[in-house]
């Protein structure tokens, strides 16, 4: 059985290029782990039941929460015309008590423009 004090933190990236001047809207689903939100996903356990709660935002800081409603919890901006890294900053929750296992989860990414 696992259990952190605190939040585990790690980033990823996105890439993107569009037509230079074109608007766009960067989306993130809740995630293919049954009972997930785009609030709160859940990453399930491989070999097991368990679940393991994490966030996904939109700063480093891990203050503004990335869902997939355009205009409300989605990344905007203005293309360059060049292909654009977008951080994904991910923060997987302290106190939960799990089993040591492998767990994954599937983000979908949505582009509106």
């Amino acid at each position: 059985v696992l259990f952190r004090s605190n939040n585990l933190n790690s980033s990823s990236n996105i890439q993107l290029t569009c037509t230079v001047g074109t608007t766009y809207d960067v989306g993130l689903n809740q995630g293919t782990t049954s009972g997930g939100t785009t609030t709160t996903r859940k990453m399930k356990a491989a070999n097991g039941s368990d679940t393991l709660n994490y966030k996904l935002f939109q700063n480093s800081s891990r203050s503004i929460n990335w869902g997939n409603s355009p205009g409300s919890d989605t990344k905007s901006g203005t293309s360059s015309g060049t292909n654009e890294t977008i951080t994904v900053y991910g923060a997987v929750l302290s106190g939960q008590v799990i089993d040591n296992d492998t767990y994954s989860d599937v983000i979908t990414v949505t582009v509106t423009y």
